[in-house]
């Protein structure tokens, strides 16, 4: 099971692999050194852009930085037929209800990240979206991964169209200024 850990001893951890000083780091993400050692203490909790920040300077993943079981080739087996057994032990009826429940959960956590930013606890955030991805790997097996990668190619490359229009808008618009 994917635990959380103190995330100033994943800092302190990440530095010294990186060879980096708390100012070296401070300054790579626009904090103070002071800060930073407040996070590598534990005195402070970065906030999630801060720790995004941090695991982008450090190198690693955000998952790295704040899983203390971090397995990056992980097989998803296990969690398969763990998802296999939630399927047929409720049903797929109630499973699709389940996963629009924790999606809805999810995005009340996300909306008060925006209005409470400061306020919303990372493991609540984490917690949230570890619920909607075992409820997708449940919606995978129900509807069939190959027709679920299908759709998803389809919106990928709908998403890049979109991102290249807005590019060249932009670029337009840089011009005109």
């Amino acid at each position: 099971m994917k635990t959380l850990i103190n995330i100033g001893e994943k800092i302190k951890k990440a530095m010294k692999n990186q060879k980096i000083t708390q100012k070296e780091l401070g300054d790579k993400i626009g904090v103070t050194r002071d800060t930073i050692q407040n996070y590598v203490v534990g005195r402070r909790e970065p906030n999630i852009e801060t720790m995004c920040k941090i695991a982008k300077a450090l190198n690693i993943s955000f998952e790295e930085l704040i899983l203390d079981d971090y397995k990056p080739n992980y097989k998803l087996k296990h969690e398969v037929d763990i998802c296999k057994k939630a399927i047929n032990t409720f049903g797929e009826r109630n499973q699709i209800i389940k996963a629009i429940e924790e999606c809805g959960e999810l995005i009340a956590v996300l909306a008060q990240t925006f209005t409470k930013p400061n306020d919303v606890p990372v493991g609540d955030i984490l917690t949230e979206i570890a619920d909607v991805e075992i409820m997708i790997q449940q919606l995978r097996i129900i509807f069939g991964d190959n027709a679920v990668d299908q759709y998803k190619d389809k919106k990928l490359k709908k998403l890049e169209g979109v991102v290249w229009w807005w590019k060249i808008i932009l670029i337009q618009l840089k011009n005109q200024i």
